[in-house]
């Protein structure tokens, strides 16, 4: 799968998130009117650990001690090889030393994001917010965990408030129109998928995801439309919604 890299710079994080990579050729199922909605995946803050504060050099701290330093600084080397299990091991013993240091919750979270240990991950993300209000990567990655759990309203409130502060946060539209889609809000989804589109012209999981809501809306002309462009972008995830919805019908040509 691609990794895409999008222009946020907030957060979700954010995104959170989160990962700090989108994927955009992920075998989608093609959406029908009986299915719910299909997205490619939930996307994490495509920033890298850079802007979450997380590399070696910027979690060391002057004010740590030493033992403190030998604990955080390989968490910060192990989230950078994906070894996450070991770095939350590692961040468990460094905030019992520090319980004050929000990096380490921030750190410990994102960890939990990518072993799937969503309901860890927000108890997490409600620390870091408790000592720094102003994180937005925070924010999002709770909107992400709170996605992967199915928990739609409070994954919505989480989107809607990362774009009260970032309006121009292209990752929280689309997160949010993924939200508003699962809860087959369609109208508000093609708004949130129509400004991320405004927002980033070039991120074909947008249009793919907005085809599968015009497709659910009862749009098949636009459906087909925003997959062609989607594959026309390189997204493979468009390909068999295409096929079977626009090409085998007749459609398009």
């Amino acid at each position: 799968m691609k990794r895409h890299i999008s222009i946020l710079g907030l957060i979700f994080a954010i995104t959170v998130l989160v990962s700090c990579g989108n994927r955009q050729n992920e075998n989608t199922p093609e959406p029908t009117k009986k299915n719910t909605y299909k997205p490619i995946e939930a996307l994490k803050e495509p920033t890298r650990l850079e802007k979450m504060g997380m590399t070696e050099k910027q979690v060391r701290f002057e004010d740590d001690t030493p033992e403190a330093q030998q604990l955080i600084i390989p968490a910060s080397q192990m989230i950078n090889q994906k070894s996450y299990k070991t770095a939350i091991e590692f961040l468990d013993k460094y905030i019992a030393l520090r319980p004050d240091r929000a990096i380490a919750y921030m750190m410990r979270g994102f960890a939990q994001t990518e072993t799937e240990n969503y309901t860890n991950a927000l108890v997490n993300m409600d620390k870091v917010l408790s000592i720094t209000p102003e994180n937005n990567y925070a924010r999002m990655l709770k909107g992400i965990c709170h996605l992967k759990l199915k928990q739609l309203p409070e994954a919505w409130a989480a989107f809607g408030n990362v774009i009260k502060k970032e309006p121009k946060n292209m990752l929280a539209y689309y997160n949010r129109g993924q939200v508003l889609a699962f809860m087959e809000r369609y109208k508000e989804a093609l708004t949130d998928f129509n400004e991320a589109i405004r927002l980033q012209p070039d991120y074909a999981p947008a249009y793919n995801n907005r085809g599968n809501v015009k497709f659910l809306a009862g749009d098949k002309e636009g459906a087909c439309d925003d997959w062609q462009r989607s594959m026309e972008m390189g997204n493979t995830a468009s390909e068999k919604s295409y096929i079977t919805h626009c090409q085998q019908s007749g459609k398009k040509k």
